[in-house]
């Protein structure tokens, strides 16, 4: 074989590696299972009647544990000047008795 056939293998071949390995990635990918999260029995948006301060927020779908809800109970501002959320805003896991 000459120089010039020989390099011609080499290309063909890498060419080949390469179809082979996108094959090989493709299908993996194809195969993978859809992760699909669980809906929450409760929707919607709850806001509490007399300040209308505290807003409760359920979530559309969770992680399968337990649903959430997103507590919102407005703003304070600390001594430095930054704006945090109030005191136990944040989400919460609820259950049914």
């Amino acid at each position: 074989m000459s120089k010039i056939e020989k390099m011609k293998y080499k290309i063909v071949n890498r060419k080949v590696l390469i179809s082979i390995i996108c094959l090989l990635i493709l299908s993996s990918n194809a195969n993978c299972q859809k992760i699909q999260l669980k809906t929450s029995p409760l929707k919607g948006i709850w806001i509490e009647q007399n300040k209308k301060c505290d807003t409760i927020v359920f979530a559309d779908s969770y992680d399968g544990q337990n649903p959430t809800f997103e507590l919102k109970r407005g703003f304070r501002i600390t001594e430095e000047g930054y704006k945090l959320p109030d005191y136990f805003s944040g989400p919460y896991n609820y259950g049914y008795l």
